[in-house]
């Protein structure tokens, strides 16, 4: 597993050829994330997805026609260790385009905060600035929003550093 949640580990490069509806050499900027990889070969194949499955398909991207289709602008990530209870993750973080807010739960509590627009590299952690603290607590509360809209098991152990 990629245990981290710097760059370097969560973001992975993805190829598709489908020369009958993508064009060849486009880049797509949006946040996709592992589960939009199920939706969207059932997209492309013309079968729409079951629920409870989670995930989009990111087929309106790639072929032109994502219109006014609004996208995601935040991504969450997390990471347990191994056989660990759902409700206790070692790390939650919230990914936008500018800030990305890591929170280490288990077994230490610490916060980290990155503006990934001045430092990409991600090499000062600006939540230790008590300038910040708004900024914190606004992506912790987004952060709770699309847990919430996951049923994400951990919800209380996120809510506890608010």
């Amino acid at each position: 597993g990629k245990l981290e949640a710097y760059e370097e580990s969560i973001r992975l490069p993805m190829m598709a050829r489908y020369p009958r509806l993508i064009k060849a050499g486009q880049r797509v900027d949006n946040f996709l994330i592992n589960v939009d990889l199920a939706p969207t070969i059932l997209d492309f194949c013309g079968v729409k997805p079951q629920a409870p499955m989670q995930g989009r398909s990111w087929r309106p991207l790639v072929t032109g026609k994502a219109g006014s289709t609004r996208w995601r602008d935040v991504f969450l990530y997390e990471m347990f260790q191994a056989r660990s209870d759902p409700a206790t993750p070692t790390v939650k973080a919230l990914r936008t385009d500018r800030y990305k807010l890591i929170l280490n739960l288990n077994p230490a509590e610490f916060e980290e905060l990155y503006d990934l627009k001045t430092d990409p590299l991600e090499m000062k952690n600006l939540a230790l600035d008590k300038g910040n603290r708004d900024l914190v607590g606004k992506l912790k509360r987004q952060m709770l929003a699309v847990m919430r809209e996951l049923e994400d098991p951990a919800i209380p152990a996120v809510e506890a550093t608010v």
